[in-house]
């Protein structure tokens, strides 16, 4: 209930009533929006996404959020309450796992622990970038990554959680949440390694990434198979000073940092004056009660330091993204999420301390009212920004009468999330990896298909495919209006790219009715891997439940 409290603060009621953000929230929602009303067509989960980039994957895209737009698309969940609730429920997790890990692993009494949770869930970066960025919530699951991981060196069965917890974040949230969570989690297992033993930790990493990589299939199959033919290469050369921790972590006006590349936004990650003091004294007091802390103080140096980005050739940031999965990171700045969350767990080591030295019961009131403060301040600069930065209208209700499919100008692309109601989609394009474009679209309600010396009598876009029905005087080709991908296949003839980069079927002469469906490769080996992973992740804890008794 505390989570939730938490919860409902950061994500202010009277802000999300009825301001929605624009950009980067508009892209969680519209994924959401193109499940819900790909199902409320009968047109079942969208395995492609025709509201951008005149059609692009959906499966295959490596920020489409599945398990959620499942969700949005079963039970028909409008986008805008999506948004109002999925960050909420992020945040109340991120409560939660932080007290379970600060309280486990650290050893903390209750009360610290429901402190670290609060103060991380309220802090600069989780707080406004799960507002705004959809795909950013799971770095809410990070620090029950941590705890699994804790618990698996007496039990293997939350070995198989880690990896469950590791899966979700790939299947929600792409490769950040990911890949900053395996950086946590290195900083601390390796102290582990000489406490717990080579072998523990092996094997705790051993049935962690085979059940992440079983579970995780269903998205990571296909997302690799686009990958596969677009590579996205990333080289960020964003680097600043060390000094650049302290304006990020204790000064919420500041409006731009100085030779660095990104949005001032991007280098939020507010936890107030009284927490950032908590947090350095917790430092110190983690390594001199108690040492087994160690692995909190790795987590708070690397990722203070991956912060810096690249500033060398031999610095961190430079040498992590020259390992697979990582060189597709960018922007360093934001591991100061990390910072939070080794942050706000050093400042309960800090109350933590402080509470058991006290004798006097009237003492602990100072320690509790600057425990609330500390709390509040970021949720309460967090709400100033958040109301800075919400300037668009919520999604129409109820739903506008859609038309017949067709591809708009995208003047209103801020408003994208409204496209799938709309039953429209553009040319325009917010692509998280380079997937190739094409050109020469048709604008405006009009056929969405053409054949060469012929006549199209039908042409019936659904989400995943189009039926046509086309009569040719002589061999030639149909034309669709929308993006080619290699995954379409026909009833008849043969799918090509056409020279605008548009999606042909070569047809023969004839009157014909052809059908084209989008079958995105990977997806199905992917899908009977995730059952098997499933299947075997039971198996697995029944067994393990037995062998406990």
């Amino acid at each position: 209930m505390a989570a939730v409290v938490v919860a409902l603060l950061v994500r202010r009621p009277t802000i999300v009533k009825d301001l929605t953000v624009v950009a980067d929230g508009q892209f969680g929602i519209r994924l959401w929006e193109v499940a819900r009303n790909a199902f409320a067509r009968g047109d079942g989960f969208p395995g492609w996404d025709r509201s951008v980039c005149a059609g692009h994957p959906f499966v295959g895209n490596p920020d489409a959020q599945l398990l959620s737009s499942l969700v949005a698309g079963v039970f028909g969940v409008h986008g805008d309450v999506m948004a109002r609730w999925y960050p909420t429920i992020g945040v109340a997790l991120a409560v939660a796992g932080t007290f379970l890990w600060t309280r486990r692993a650290l050893g903390l009494a209750w009360l610290p622990a429901l402190f670290a949770g609060a103060l991380f869930g309220a802090s600069g970066f989780l707080g406004l970038h799960t507002a705004v960025r959809m795909t950013f919530v799971p770095f809410a699951l990070i620090p029950w990554a941590l705890w699994l991981a804790h618990e698996a060196e007496r039990d293997l069965r939350a070995a198989l959680g880690l990896g469950a917890a590791l899966a979700l974040m790939l299947i929600e949230g792409g490769l950040f949440p990911f890949c900053f969570a395996l950086v946590a989690l290195t900083c601390a297992l390796i102290p582990r390694v000489f406490a717990a033993g080579v072998g523990v930790v092996s094997r705790i990493v051993a049935v962690a990434a085979i059940t992440c990589l079983l579970l995780g299939a269903i998205k990571i199959f296909p997302v690799m198979a686009q990958l596969a033919r677009a590579p996205r290469v990333v080289k960020d050369l964003d680097a600043g000073p060390f000094t650049d921790l302290i304006p990020m972590l204790g000064d919420a006006d500041r409006g731009a940092m100085p030779g660095r590349h990104y949005h001032i936004n991007e280098f939020r990650g507010y936890i107030g004056p009284f927490a950032f003091g908590m947090a350095i004294a917790g430092a110190g007091v983690a390594l001199i009660l108690k040492p087994r802390r160690i692995g909190l103080l790795l987590i708070l140096i690397g990722a203070a330091v991956l912060t810096r980005g690249r500033f060398a050739d031999w610095a961190p940031w430079t040498l992590l993204t020259r390992v697979p999965v990582f060189d597709q990171l960018q922007v360093p700045s934001r591991f100061v999420l990390v910072v939070d969350l080794a942050a706000a767990a050093a400042a309960a080591v800090a109350l933590d301390a402080s509470m058991r030295a006290v004798k006097r019961r009237a003492l602990m009131v100072p320690l509790l009212i600057a425990a609330v403060i500390a709390v509040l301040d970021p949720i309460a600069a967090g709400q100033k920004i958040l109301k800075a930065n919400t300037t668009d209208a919520w999604l129409p209700r109820p739903d506008p009468k859609p038309a017949r499919y067709h591809l708009v100008a995208g003047d209103d692309f801020g408003r994208m999330a409204t496209y799938p109601g709309r039953n429209v989609g553009t040319p325009a394009c917010q692509k998280v990896w380079p997937y190739p474009e094409g050109g020469g679209y048709a604008i405006g309600d009009v056929p969405q298909a053409s054949a060469d010396d012929g006549e199209i009598a039908r042409a019936d876009v659904r989400q995943n495919g189009a039926t046509i029905e086309a009569t040719l005087r002589k061999p030639g080709a149909a034309h669709l209006n929308q993006t080619f991908d290699p995954d379409f296949v026909a009833s008849i003839g043969q799918v090509r790219r056409s020279a605008k980069g548009t999606l042909d079927v070569l047809l023969p002469a004839g009157s014909h009715r052809l059908e084209v469906r989008y079958r995105p490769k990977g997806l199905l080996s992917g899908m009977i891997v995730t059952s098997m992973g499933v299947l075997g992740a039971i198996a697995a804890l029944v067994f393990l439940r037995k062998r406990a008794r």
